[in-house]
């Protein structure tokens, strides 16, 4: 069946779903999805409501696997917005985020498809935090190798694999940080396609079947005024990762990992924001769990090895209090060693894009981002941030 007629019914499915969800007497079609302050296109009124969701039915533009589409049932368990602000100091109020289920699914034209489900809970006024997902895919990939100088050169290869992830948190006190703790179990199928070998990859990455497990604990810093679309806060992670064989996986190695984005309304309708994230890794992983330069317009994994360094700027201008502008730009360095970032290709990325707010009590932006690398042109549609 051509993908075209798949996505028109795909679209047409999740459309009739929308409307035909049941909402209170007496409120018209309209009604639903404007909001009375402006009368302006909103979904706050639907996803205020115990049963509201949001279908999601997007393209996918990831250069390392090609164009497609990507489909989701979001559904918001509990009430937001106004009604679930957190107890702060006036004019610091924060949102209390709704627990979140979803399932979805994508496919791209390099043949590359995904099916996956999970849910973030959010429990106790904002103590706790739950995060769970399993998933399947079978992707088609391209591994380029590790090094300060990156080559051109790649071997392809495909990746059928099951992610599995579990992670739970804890707020410390009244304060903005929280403890927890996450497992990660990864069973993966790995077959390289003829080509020139790549260094970097080992005897034993070429086996039939191939599992990373480990547990990672780690530490939370979140003042964010909403997890959609961020207009003050930081929200920073720090974590050390023991995987093992007793744990199910195949491989022994340790994974840090250090990540940070701050956002700081510097004039009434401009917010300015700053990513930094570093990633550290021993000897033995898999070369498919090196960490590589995660930047819009690099396909991923085209920037990979053992230690990873990014910094990105993102500018966010509101021309109208439902439209905005956004700018940004970034680097990002990969070597095998610490020692040898220095000399490392530097990859970086720029590019704009527009929001428009389509859930105000909620802070939820939506929209389109246009991204250059160096080897590219790549396209984005946003949902909320782009950042973690």
């Amino acid at each position: 069946m051509p993908r075209n007629i798949l996505l028109c019914g795909f679209l047409t499915a999740l459309v009739l779903l929308m409307t035909a969800t049941s909402v209170p007497a007496g409120t018209s079609f309209l009604e639903r999805f404007t909001d009375p302050t402006d009368g302006a296109f909103d979904m706050s009124r639907k996803l205020k409501t115990r049963k509201g969701f949001v279908p999601i039915l997007a393209p996918i533009t990831e250069p390392a696997v090609g164009y497609g589409a990507a489909g989701a049932l979001v559904f918001f368990h509990e009430k937001g917005g106004e009604s679930a602000m957190s107890d702060a100091p006036a004019g610091e109020e924060r949102m209390v985020a709704p627990s979140l289920s979803a399932v979805g699914g994508f496919a791209t034209e390099n043949g590359s498809w995904g099916v996956v489900g999970g849910h973030r809970g959010v429990w106790k006024e904002d103590r706790i935090r739950y995060f769970g997902g399993i998933g399947y895919a079978s992707l088609e990939l391209a591994f380029y190798g590790t090094g300060p100088k990156t080559s051109d050169i790649s071997r392809d290869f495909e990746m059928r694999t099951i992610p599995f992830v579990q992670d739970i948190v804890t707020r410390i006190g009244e304060s903005d940080f929280f403890a927890g703790l996450k497992y990660i179990f990864v069973s993966s199928d790995i077959t390289f396609k003829p080509g020139r070998d790549i260094p970097g990859v080992t005897d034993r990455d070429w086996s039939v079947r191939s599992r990373i497990g480990g547990f990672t604990p780690h530490i939370e810093y979140d003042s964010r005024d909403n997890i959609f679309t961020p207009n003050r806060g930081v929200h920073a992670d720090a974590s050390f990762g023991f995987f093992n064989e007793i744990f199910g996986g195949d491989y022994n190695y340790r994974k840090l990992h250090a990540r940070a984005a701050g956002y700081l309304p510097v004039l009434p309708s401009v917010v300015a924001g700053l990513r930094a994230d570093g990633q550290f890794i021993s000897a033995g992983a898999p070369f498919y769990a090196l960490p590589f330069v995660q930047l819009r317009g690099i396909p991923a994994m085209r920037y990979q090895g053992t230690d990873v360094l990014v910094l990105e700027t993102e500018e966010r201008w509101m021309v109208t209090p439902r439209w905005g502008l956004v700018g940004f730009a970034g680097i990002g360095k990969a070597a095998d060693g610490l020692d040898e970032l220095n000399d490392a290709e530097t990859a970086w990325n720029a590019g704009g894009g527009f929001r428009y707010l389509i859930a105000r009590e909620f802070g939820l932006h939506m929209g389109v981002d246009v991204a250059r690398g160096p080897e590219q042109w790549a396209i984005y549609f946003v949902f909320g941030s782009t950042w973690f």
